[in-house]
């Protein structure tokens, strides 16, 4: 997954860049969207508790340092009851807005590169529907901060994309609507019409062709 000693020291920059914006949204809300938590805090909480709180060099040296992050995993992973309120009309915070322009730039990138390997897998081999994808593919130089990272990408998680794209599409006209007039407004594509590739489906820790 990238974690070789030459791309330690922008690993870490990378890491810690966005522990801190986190830290710094946290200071202003409860949770990622406001004042109770979503789907979004317990997908995210998965990585912080069990990969960083968890084990006492990341706790100390990451999570700890960062007060509002550190509350925020405690709490979450408690489970302690919330009630505060989402942000009206969907709104995503200001503070969050840093995290997700990384998301554009860097992760939808390694997503496009992830989809035209699996095309070139599926014509190399002769893959049909049923055959199951290796579970990673080889190892991408991309874009990562402000240097080039290298590391293999899953497979399954363009199945992912395209299990978002599912959810989309039974949205309401209006909702569909707003959402692509959001991403125009940061300079992309409608999630909707993006390539993803050939139909997968989740297979084990990782995807089939479908």
């Amino acid at each position: 997954m990238g974690v070789t000693p030459d791309q330690i020291p922008l690993l870490e920059k990378w890491a810690t860049h966005i522990l801190g914006l986190l830290d710094v949204h946290l200071s202003q809300y409860d949770y990622l969207l406001g004042g109770r938590p979503t789907v979004a805090d317990y997908a995210l909480l998965g990585l912080m508790q069990g990969h960083l709180n968890r084990d006492p060099w990341p706790k100390r040296e990451w999570i700890d340092l960062r007060p509002h992050l550190q509350k925020w995993v405690e709490k979450t992973h408690s489970g302690a009851p919330a009630k505060g309120d989402l942000l009206a009309d969907d709104q995503i915070p200001d503070t969050l807005m840093p995290i997700v322009r990384i998301i554009f730039d860097e992760y939808m990138p390694l997503m496009d590169l992830t989809v035209k390997q699996i095309r070139l897998l599926i014509n190399e081999e002769g893959l049909l529907p049923g055959d199951e994808l290796p579970r990673s593919t080889e190892r991408f130089l991309f874009k990562m901060g402000d240097g080039q990272f290298k590391r293999a990408s899953f497979t399954y998680s363009v199945w992912r994309m395209q299990r978002l794209q599912k959810i989309v599409s039974a949205f309401s006209k209006e909702e569909q609507n707003r959402l692509a007039a959001w991403l125009l407004e940061q300079g992309q594509y409608n999630f909707l019409d993006l390539d993803f590739g050939p139909n997968l489906k989740p297979q084990g820790l990782t995807a089939a062709l479908a």
